[in-house]
């Protein structure tokens, strides 16, 4: 290879490292749009150059963006092609990383063992590295994982363990992220007064650095503290506002999310056909990112309006249908829940076995959660 040969090379990985550079502020802003331009061209890139490292960490980055955007099964593809090409060239804090996305993944779809062995295995590569934001980061999702699995105490010294870490370190983007879980975690023991303080506080760190996905993430969530309260009037204006924003930035998980919560909104407030289409609008979105967990949800609210129309055969139809999804995923809770529901609809019905024998299946699950308001 000729000197002159060298210099265009390095001139290329330069040109490559930058447009990832630029790629990733793109990505903290939330324009994922511009993220994923930048990430291919870099991609093209060090294919060219043969850059195998290069290759791995624009498939990762690439991944994250199809995630972000719902697209699950190419954001799989991947990561698995990332981490393919990691463990090919030794690269462990490469393989923590991935390892640490497709857990997230696995999590959004409901698969919560497989989420927590590859958090684990994540984390194990990240303490052996002394990868003090990788641990900080994994904890953080173990910790949720521990929450949706009724883990309290032990979610709570996790996202504290994960919060301290991301301090120390002067890690603004890690503490919001932490300060808004502790958030969830706080609002879902009904301590509503901490949870809008923390998410405010979150919210102040997220608008400093501009990240438009994570604000419209922490408005959604103030949103549900409003809503939880009885402000319906801030609540609904709170939603529209992470809404819009979700739209602008193309996050079709967002929006569904959104949708949702605005069909629960008008469901409370007595507008029944807008409450349903709003479900069916996110219903059909979560359809087409294939958030099963999402899915599920939505369905089983659905029933409840179908139910409280009279529509009686359609709400078991739909209360069944979430339940298969449920039960699919292993999510305890989902399950208990429709159950429960399923109980009420044969109550109604006159039903009064069935009804008691799906109560008691229901009050089952819900005392091994240790759920004790099931009780």
């Amino acid at each position: 290879m000729t000197e002159q040969d060298k210099n265009i090379q390095q001139h290329l990985g330069e040109s490559a490292d930058l447009l990832r550079d630029r790629a990733i502020a793109a990505q903290d802003l939330g324009d994922l749009v511009d993220a994923e331009r930048l990430y291919n061209e870099s991609l093209e890139i060090n294919r060219k150059l043969g850059n195998q490292a290069g290759i791995a960490s624009d498939l990762h980055n690439l991944g994250t963006m199809a995630q972000a955007r719902g697209d699950l099964l190419n954001a799989r593809q991947f990561y698995d092609a990332s981490l393919e090409i990691s463990k090919a060239i030794g690269n462990q804090n490469g393989i923590a990383s991935t390892l640490h996305e497709l857990g997230r993944l696995a999590q959004f779809q409901g698969d919560l063992v497989e989420a927590r062995l590859l958090f684990n295995e994540s984390l194990e590569i990240a303490y052996k590295l002394d990868d003090e934001s990788g641990v900080a980061s994994t904890l953080g999702q173990l910790a949720l994982l521990a929450q949706n699995q009724g883990e309290i105490e032990e979610a709570q010294r996790l996202f504290n363990k994960s919060l301290e870490i991301s301090k120390k370190q002067g890690d603004q983007k890690s503490t919001a992220g932490t300060l808004h879980n502790l958030a969830i975690m706080a609002q879902n023991i009904g301590e509503l007064a901490e949870a809008q303080r923390l998410y405010s506080e979150s919210l102040e760190i997220t608008k400093k650095l501009g990240n438009q996905s994570r604000i419209a993430r922490t408005v959604h969530q103030l949103a549900l503290v409003a809503q939880d309260q009885g402000k319906f009037d801030e609540a609904r204006q709170l939603y529209n506002e992470s809404l819009e924003i979700n739209k602008k930035l193309g996050n079709q998980s967002g929006i569904a999310s959104t949708l949702h919560q605005l069909g629960n909104i008008t469901y409370i407030q007595g507008e029944l056909n807008e409450a349903r289409q709003l479900y069916q609008e996110s219903l059909e979105i979560k359809k087409k990112l294939g958030n099963q967990s999402g899915i599920a949800i939505t369905l089983h609210q659905l029933a409840i309006l179908a139910q409280d129309q009279g529509e009686l055969t359609e709400a078991r139809r739909l209360y069944n249908e979430s339940l298969e999804i449920a039960k699919s995923l292993g999510d305890q809770s989902g399950i208990a829940s429709t159950l429960h529901e399923l109980g009420r609809l044969a109550q109604n019905q006159g039903e009064l076995a069935e009804a008691r024998r799906l109560y008691d299946e229901s009050l089952e699950i819900k005392k091994s959660l240790g759920n004790q308001s099931g009780i």
